[in-house]
Formats: structure tokens, C-alpha cells, sequence
């Protein structure tokens, strides 16, 4: 499918304050779950806003399914960028403008560092990665609330969750990130990627 093809499946609602920040050549982070179609939904915002666009991924292991994404990212003008080196690649690209999108609602590995909540219920972890960003870049944060309507139809709004200065270990970025996920699910709880295993990290007296 072509780009154009794409967003005539998409109906953007309320996405005109990011647009503004991009448009004052403010560079913005976009987040979102694994709800209903994520690789639509980045590629929709791509080219509805009309910035360049860096996907923040986990490289896959397996090799050919690692670079069959590597080609369908550069076919839409996406940028994918491994998470372990993406500090280094945004500072290298910090004087332009961009989006940078990225979806931390799955489970962090057992060494990495976390950030716990109640999540559905659940005492939950999460990846510190998309708070780190935000206060280091001093970036605004939106979410992009990704709606199945119909058979290959969806419906994207975009809200901001919060802009800088933020606090030190306030944490606020991951609060607000959380709930507007937890918020989405409730709405359509058919469409999360439930097969993942969430919560097969359980949290130690030492977290």
C-alpha cells in the first residue's frame, strides 16, 4: 500500500497542537501502544504531519525479519532507530525538527531498570527509556489514541500528555503515558497485543 492509500483509512481527530509544535520547528515525541495497528498508525502520522520520523524499535533477532522492517521503514520514510543507540542518534539529529515516536506499553527485559505502577490492576514495570528522552531532550509528549471503527478502518486522535520543565524523578511523563494507555485498552480491550507476556516480570523486594 502507498502512504495516501493509508491515511484514507485513518481519520485524524484533534491533531492540530502537535502540528503546532512541529510547525515552530519544535521537535515532539509521539507515543503510543500496541493497540489495534501500530505499524499503520506510525505510518498514518508519518504522513499526516509531514516530518521526519524516527520509530524508536527493539531490533529483531531474527535476521531476515530484522531487515524485511529495516526496508518496509525506509519505503514510508521511517526512520527505525535500535533503542540502544538512540540517545546517540537523536543528539546527532537534535538541530531538526522531528517526530519521535515510540511505544513502551510491552515488558522490560529482567536486567533492565523499571519504573512500577498499577497497571490493569497488576503492579507493573515499565521502560524508563521514554521518560529519559522527554527530560533529557526537553521534548513535549503526546499520545496517539489509535481507534478500530471497522474492518481496516481506525480512527487517530493525538493529546498531549505534558511539555517541560519537568521535575526531577517526578516520573510524570511514564504517570500520563500510563493511564492514557490503560484509558485505550478499557475502550478496546480486544484490540491490545494481549499475547504478550506482560507481566512475566514480577517485581523483587530490591525494585
Amino acid at each position: 500500500m502507498k502512504p495516501e492509500e493509508i491515511l484514507e483509512c485513518v481519520k485524524f481527530e484533534a491533531s492540530e497542537e502537535i502540528e503546532n509544535y512541529l510547525q515552530q520547528n519544535q521537535t515532539v515525541l509521539l507515543t503510543l501502544a500496541h493497540q489495534s495497528n501500530l505499524e499503520w498508525a506510525i505510518i498514518a502520522a508519518k504522513h499526516k504531519l509531514n516530518f521526519p520520523l524516527n520509530n524508536i524499535y527493539k531490533p529483531l533477532h531474527i535476521k531476515w525479519a530484522n531487515e524485511l522492517a529495516l526496508d518496509s521503514g525506509e519505503k514510508f520514510n521511517i526512520t527505525l532507530t535500535p533503542a540502544k543507540t538512540c540517545i546517540t542518534e537523536l543528539i546527532q539529529h537534535a538541530k531538526q525538527t522531528r517526530i519521535i515516536s515510540i511505544a513502551p506499553d510491552q515488558a522490560p527485559r529482567r536486567r533492565d531498570e523499571a519504573y512500577w505502577t498499577t497497571f490493569l490492576n497488576q503492579e507493573t514495570p515499565f521502560y524508563l527509556g521514554l521518560e529519559k528522552i522527554a527530560t533529557l531532550f526537553k521534548y513535549p509528549v503526546f499520545f496517539m489514541n489509535f481507534e478500530r471503527m471497522s474492518r481496516g478502518r481506525y480512527k487517530a486522535s493525538i493529546k498531549m500528555l505534558c511539555s517541560p520543565p519537568y521535575e526531577k524523578d517526578s516520573n510524570i511523563v511514564l504517570k500520563q503515558y500510563v493511564q492514557a494507555v490503560e484509558q485505550q485498552i478499557l475502550q478496546q480491550p480486544e484490540d491490545w497485543l494481549w499475547t504478550h507476556k506482560r507481566w512475566k516480570k514480577k517485581k523483587s523486594l530490591y525494585d
